[in-house]
């Protein structure tokens, strides 16, 4: 495949269109669509060159650099979306996210890919960006939904610490409902993604040369990786956070934001309406 500059014009030109209507049709959202347009072809501008520059210096220093930025990108969009607080979850989850990416990564690349060079930017780079894009979808679910089932249900915990229940046996209540919630929804959106993921992921295995069984076999492999990742993302989360979160008495730490109890107007103020109780995040 040789794309040339003008093949990028015209490949440019279908997005004129649809700006087009909206501009004659004066609909307010033309400026929102413009400034989204412009500003995704700027950052796909941005990723290939340094994609580009990335793959032509083929550096196993640079590869690792772009790795662990890749892994704050992810910690960042996980830890919001978790609603946990950085101060304490940060270095838990970032390091959890690496040893995950790291452990299926390097699997996938010598077991089923079988790559020459697994160091190679070329292998490292797709695989571990494919994996970390499915955990930063996923990983949050699970987590919000684990730690917020910690805080609410605190007292079933403290129960089973009090009957003599090891910390991992007495969170097994919450860690399951976590699994059993937040793998419901990621299930609900596997067909979404499905249906998006698999055929940019089979189209770009196909354009780089690999056969159809090799395809469908890489794809196939990468999504079940991406779901493995996460849930061992998970469960070294809450080993790793396990010290900082839990004392040696047993009491949990703050470690969720809840979410605000919504504000009476200025007319509730004036008439004395009681403040609605605090609303569940899950």
């Amino acid at each position: 495949m040789n794309i040339t500059v003008l093949g990028i014009i015209l490949g440019l030109l279908p997005a004129l269109l649809p700006l087009y209507v909206l501009y004659a049709l004066g609909a307010k959202s033309f400026r929102p669509m413009a400034i989204g347009a412009v500003r995704m072809v700027v950052q796909l501008a941005l990723v290939a060159l340094y994609l580009f520059w990335l793959f032509k210096a083929d550096s196993v220093w640079l590869s690792a650099l772009w790795l662990l930025v890749m892994v704050l990108v992810a910690v960042a969009l996980t830890l919001p979306r978790a609603r946990l607080r950085p101060r304490l979850m940060l270095l838990p989850v970032a390091a959890s996210v690496l040893v995950s990416t790291l452990v299926v990564g390097f699997y996938l690349l010598l077991a089923v890919v079988q790559a020459d060079d697994v160091l190679a930017a070329r292998w490292l780079v797709p695989v571990m960006g494919a994996l970390l894009a499915i955990e930063s979808e996923t990983c949050p679910l699970v987590l919000r939904e684990y730690f917020v089932g910690l805080s609410r249900f605190s007292s079933t915990y403290y129960f089973h610490l009090g009957n003599g229940y090891p910390w991992w046996k007495a969170v097994m209540p919450m860690l399951s409902r976590a699994f059993d919630r937040g793998l419901m929804r990621m299930a609900s959106r596997m067909t979404i993604t499905g249906l998006v993921m698999l055929p940019l992921l089979l189209t770009g295995l196909l354009l780089g040369g690999a056969d159809v069984l090799s395809a469908v076999v890489a794809t196939a492999a990468i999504l079940f990786g991406g779901l493995c990742a996460s849930v061992l993302t998970v469960l070294l989360v809450i080993i790793v956070s396990h010290r900082l979160i839990i004392d040696k008495r047993g009491k949990l730490s703050d470690v969720v934001r809840m979410k605000a109890p919504p504000q009476p107007s200025p007319k509730e103020r004036e008439k004395g309406t009681p403040q609605a109780p605090e609303g569940d995040v899950s």
